[in-house]
């Protein structure tokens, strides 16, 4: 991985390299697809931080046993969603697919997990950009969302 080097004004010293790693999942079945609903009222795909010493296979995999009970197979990496947080870390989203799951669905501290229709979709109230990550999970090319601020503007790609 090519290491940037941020020298916002703010940060502890020129030169200094941010990053956070995670990887996120999509598991469907039948026309449908999992999502977790978090206590602050966000819709998400399970996943999470990727920990020292860990695989990104499986830090998805252990991050989806811990938010949904489930335990995946075979997933396919389809992409990555890349943005800056405020304090000049750049943060970094694997993103996975697949339909290989065994295990009994369960809610967690991270909140309500549940089976929504994908045509149904739209009609919840979504993170925006959440549906470029929807295209490149379903692209059948690997594909980026990259997030950045161009000036006061915040903008969103599909690359």
């Amino acid at each position: 991985m090519r290491e940037f080097v941020l020298t916002a004004p703010g940060l502890p010293e020129k030169g200094t390299v941010y990053r956070r790693v995670a990887a996120r999942g999509i598991i469907r079945q039948a026309g449908r697809l999992l999502l977790v609903h978090t206590d602050a009222g966000d819709y998400k795909f399970p996943g999470g931080g990727v920990e020292e010493g860990e695989s990104l296979e499986a830090a998805l995999a252990r991050e989806i046993r811990e938010e949904t009970g489930l335990t995946i197979e075979a997933p396919q990496l389809c992409g990555l969603k890349q943005f800056w947080e405020d304090d000049g870390t750049r943060y970094i989203v694997m993103l996975y697919k697949t339909d290989r799951f065994s295990g009994e669905l369960q809610s967690s501290r991270e909140g309500k997990v549940f089976w929504i229709k994908r045509s149904e979709l739209e009609s919840y109230r979504l993170p925006v950009g959440f549906d470029q990550m929807i295209q490149v999970f379903e692209d059948d090319a690997p594909g980026e969302q990259y997030c950045y601020w161009d000036g006061d503007i915040f903008k969103r790609e599909l690359l």
